[in-house]
């Protein structure tokens, strides 16, 4: 039975509300989520929460497993390094997607967003909101150059795991990236040749990652 309009808002609705509780490390990763548990502390009935935990599950953010039931992605070292090859690999083909398709407008436009976003994180401390999702917006504005839905669906979700794991492991340091580092990746891009894009992306990819790894590694060691 399709769900009528006034159902698939309030879906729309349990699913952002659940779906900003794990990126903000409200819910942690391993924890249960009981549906109905979950469906009295939002004050909506069960049915808007199995549907949200469902598109949850697509997102990569919630397991389904049998006989365990729903729980927030468990995070481990594997999983940690996982993400890290599946991110590098999709945002290195989608710097070379937009080098190769990028036209003169969407250049401006991202160009503009980096002189931004490198401004903010001169500036930001690891909690820094702001910083958070102008980097996201970033990364979602160079994958959405290919105009490659699927693509870009692919990219978002790694971000969203990403930004999970950002705010669980609250003993990531910050590494101040070097000056004008989303200004040097959007000129590489704009110079139309893939393989420049594609080194400076890579780079931009790895960058911190050491002091990621290392954080994690201490938290997994400690649990």
């Amino acid at each position: 039975m399709s769900l009528t309009i006034t159902e698939r808002t309030l879906t729309r609705r349990v699913y952002e509300s659940v779906r900003d509780l794990i990126l903000d490390g409200k819910f942690r990763p391993g924890e249960r989520l009981v549906r109905r548990k979950v469906a009295k502390q939002l004050g909506v009935s069960y049915v808007p929460v199995t549907e949200a935990l469902y598109m949850l599950e697509h997102d990569g953010l919630v397991e389904n497993l049998p006989k365990r039931g729903c729980r927030v992605r468990e995070l481990t070292l594997a999983q940690f390094q996982n993400d890290f090859v599946i991110r590098e690999a999709l945002e290195c083909q989608a710097a070379r997607i937009a080098a190769e398709k990028g036209n003169e407008e969407q250049f401006s436009r991202l160009f503009q967003q980096a002189i931004r976003l490198d401004r903010i994180l001169g500036e930001a401390d690891t909690n820094s909101a702001l910083g958070v999702q102008m980097h996201t917006e970033f990364h979602l504005a160079v994958a959405q150059i290919s105009n490659l839905e699927s693509f870009i669906a692919e990219i978002q979700k790694i971000w969203k795991q990403q930004l999970a794991r950002w705010n669980w492991v609250s003993a990531t340091f910050y590494k101040k990236p070097p000056k004008g580092w989303h200004e040097q990746l959007v000129r590489e891009i704009m110079s139309g040749n893939p393989d420049r894009a594609e080194k400076m992306m890579r780079q931009h990819t790895q960058y911190g990652t050491d002091i990621d790894h290392d954080a994690f590694e201490k938290i997994i060691e400690q649990m």
